[in-house]
C-alpha cells in the first residue's frame, strides 16, 4: 500500500527533470508504491512554469533549471521532497524548503567518475590542441601542432571534495604532480592520492600549469575567477571548468587569453547556457566548449535517476532521504 495524503487520496510525484520518460523501469517503482507519477505539459525553465504543478505535487524529481525559490515553495501546500537528479542544487532555497518541512534531497556518490573522466578529458584535449589540428585536417591544411606532456606538469585542484579526489586519482598515473585547495581538506585523502594540500587557493594558482576547478557556486563564489584570479595564474597555464559557469567571470577569461597570459580554457559550463552565438569565448581558437555534459554518461544518469526515486519514495514513505540536505527538516505527514 502507498502513502497516502492526509486527505487519504494517493500521493503525487511529478517528474520535472523528464527523466522517467525513458526510464520505465524506475518509473514503475513509483507507481508500483501507489503513487500518482505526473510530467509537466512542457520542461519547466521558470517560477511561472514551477507553479503550475507545485501546488499538486507531494514529491518532485528536480532536474537543474527550475528555480525553487521561496514565492515558489509558498504555492507547496503538499510538498514533500524535492528530489533532485544531481548534486547541484543553486536553484533550490534550501533553507526556505527547511522552513516549510520539504526535504531537499541530490544524489552524491553517483556521478563524480563521470565527471573526473570528462575532467581529464578536457585536459588532455587541451594539452595537445587537440580541437585545432581537428579543424587543421578537415580543412586540408594538415597543420601539426606542437602540444604538452602531462608527465612532469603540475595539476591545480580547486575543491578536493568527491570529484575532486576522483579527477586526482586519474591525473597522478599521468605523471601529473597534484595539489589542491579546500576550506575543509580530507587530509587522509591526500595522502593516498598523493596530492599535496595548499594552505590557500593563491599557492595553488600560482604553481599550477593546469588549474581545474571543483567548487560549489556559493554566493561569495560567483565569479571567484576574476581579473585578479587569472593575473596570479602562471603564465602560460590551462583553465578547466566543469563545475558552476558562474564561478568565472567570462570577459575576464577572454581577455586573458587573447592577451596570450593563458594558454588555453576548457570550459563544461557557462554562466548563460545555452550559449548565444555571439558569445566571445566561440571565437577563440584556444578554448574548448561542452554543453554541460560532464556528468552525462549511461552509467551515471541510472545511478542520478535511481538514487532521486529513492530519495522521493522514502520521503513519502516518511523517511529521512538518504541523500538529504536538510535531514533536521520534517516532511509533512
Amino acid at each position: 500500500m502507498g502513502a497516502t495524503t492526509p486527505g487519504g487520496t494517493p500521493c503525487t510525484v511529478v517528474d520535472a527533470s523528464s527523466a522517467l520518460r525513458t526510464m520505465p523501469a524506475l518509473a514503475a517503482r513509483i507507481t508500483a508504491a501507489g503513487h500518482r507519477l505526473l510530467w509537466p505539459e512542457t520542461p519547466p525553465r521558470s517560477a511561472k512554469d514551477v507553479r503550475e504543478y507545485i501546488n499538486d505535487a507531494d514529491a518532485v524529481i528536480a532536474g537543474g533549471r527550475e528555480p525553487y525559490g521561496p514565492d515558489v515553495l509558498a504555492a507547496a501546500t503538499r510538498l514533500r521532497v524535492i528530489a533532485r537528479t544531481g548534486v547541484g542544487y543553486d536553484q533550490i532555497d534550501v533553507p526556505a524548503a527547511s522552513a516549510r518541512g520539504i526535504y531537499v534531497a541530490t544524489t552524491p556518490g553517483t556521478l563524480e567518475g563521470s565527471v573526473a573522466d570528462h575532467t581529464l578529458l578536457l585536459i588532455l584535449a587541451a594539452a595537445r590542441r587537440l580541437l585545432p589540428m581537428d579543424a587543421s585536417v578537415r580543412q586540408g591544411a594538415w597543420e601539426r601542432m606542437s602540444g604538452w606532456e602531462l608527465a612532469g606538469k603540475r595539476l591545480g585542484i580547486l575543491g578536493f571534495g568527491r570529484i575532486g579526489r576522483e579527477v586526482a586519482r586519474r591525473a597522478v598515473p599521468f605523471g601529473l604532480a597534484v595539489s589542491a585547495y579546500d576550506p575543509v581538506p580530507d587530509r587522509d585523502a591526500a595522502r593516498r592520492l598523493q596530492v599535496t594540500l595548499a594552505a590557500t587557493w593563491m599557492e595553488v594558482t600560482a604553481s599550477a600549469d593546469i588549474v581545474s576547478l571543483h567548487l560549489p557556486l556559493l554566493p561569495e563564489l560567483e565569479r571567484f575567477v576574476s581579473r585578479d584570479f587569472l593575473r596570479r595564474m602562471k603564465p602560460g597555464s590551462i583553465l578547466i571548468n566543469t563545475a558552476r559557469g558562474a564561478l568565472v567571470d567570462e570577459a575576464a577569461l577572454y581577455d586573458a587569453l587573447l592577451a596570450g597570459h593563458l594558454r588555453a580554457a576548457a570550459l563544461d559550463v557557462l554562466a548563460v547556457e545555452p550559449a548565444g552565438r555571439e558569445h566571445p569565448l566561440l571565437r577563440l581558437p584556444n578554448v574548448i566548449l561542452t554543453p554541460h555534459v560532464a556528468s552525462f554518461t549511461d552509467e551515471a544518469w541510472l545511478r542520478v535517476v535511481a538514487m532521486a526515486v529513492d530519495n522521493a519514495l522514502a520521503a513519502l514513505d516518511g523517511r529521512i532521504p538518504a541523500g538529504a540536505l536538510n535531514p533536521s527538516a520534517r516532511a509533512r505527514d
